[in-house]
């Protein structure tokens, strides 16, 4: 695809960044995200006038590897990173879908909830997880929705409690 294409097109792109705390200890506690949401198109047309655009279930996995052990409890928690331009009234959802595999369990987050700059706690588990399947849900979107290339990013933090 040519260059003039891409600009052409009203895309808007949904970049996931890979948050994972580092310290000098092999044993910390990591978070690994992966996906991304590259070919949404906005407009009322491409989203069949409902406004709104949803990913594939499974758009995204993160894995929490590195527990304390496996009673060790921690929160997942999403945010839009600062400085993210979106258009007005354009707002991105996320949920949880998939509780993934391995020792412990997940709870929560399987109802939508709005990513935005302060950060919302997406759910809560327990020792290590991973293929945790997350859905990204875009509302907001008009016929007046300025057509454009937008580039998001939602930052994924785990916090151990």
């Amino acid at each position: 695809m040519s260059g003039t294409t891409a600009i052409s097109r009203a895309v808007l792109l949904v970049f996931l960044v890979i948050y994972s705390p580092l310290s000098d200890r092999s044993e910390a506690m990591e978070l690994i995200a992966l996906g991304s949401w590259s070919s949404l198109v906005i407009g009322a047309s491409a989203s069949g006038g409902r406004g709104m655009r949803e990913s594939d279930p499974s758009i995204i996995s993160l894995a929490v590897v590195n527990a304390r052990g496996q009673d060790a409890q921690w929160n997942v928690e999403a945010k839009l990173v600062e400085g993210t331009l979106l258009p007005e009234g354009v707002q991105i959802w996320i949920r949880r879908t998939d509780g993934g595999m391995g020792a412990g369990w997940v709870r929560g987050g399987t109802s939508y909830q709005i990513v935005e700059p302060a950060g919302t706690t997406l759910f809560t588990g327990v020792g290590d997880r991973n293929r945790i399947c997350l859905q990204l849900k875009v509302t907001g979107i008009t016929s007046e929705t300025p057509k454009g290339v937008y580039a998001p990013h939602i930052a994924f933090t785990v916090v151990d409690l």
